[in-house]
Parts: C-alpha cells; structure tokens; sequence
C-alpha cells in the first residue's frame, strides 16, 4: 500500500534518486538547484511505497529555481 503526504520535503538524495530513474538530468544536473526548488515549492505531495521509499513527487511551482 502507498501513503501520500503533503507534510514532508524528501531529502536531496531521495529526491535526485528519483528524478534519476526517469532520467530528469534538468533536475539533477545541481543539487542546489535541486534544493532550492523542493525547499522553495508552494505546495507539495509525496507518495510513498510500504517500505517509505519515494515513488513519485508533485508539486506547485513558486521556487523561481525551475520550471
């Protein structure tokens, strides 16, 4: 079963993990691009499997650091 949360930031690593493996280099050619986007967003939801890994990540753009 997956859980979705809109109280929590994943962590860089997770977050760079997970735009990897759909191949997503935009965001993951700078961590602190990376960073500042998850940190900066308006809003965000955060689905995660049984085993808390991140499977997925949505959310409001109001960072000015991506689009």
């Amino acid at each position: 079963m997956h859980t979705i949360s809109d109280a929590t930031i994943p962590g860089i690593d997770e977050a760079e993990e997970l735009y990897s493996s759909v191949r997503w280099t935009s965001y993951t050619n700078s961590r602190g691009t990376l960073s500042r986007a998850l940190i900066g967003s308006g809003y965000m939801v955060t689905p995660r499997s049984a085993e808390k890994i991140l499977v997925g990540l949505a959310r409001a753009i109001s960072d000015d650091a991506s689009i």
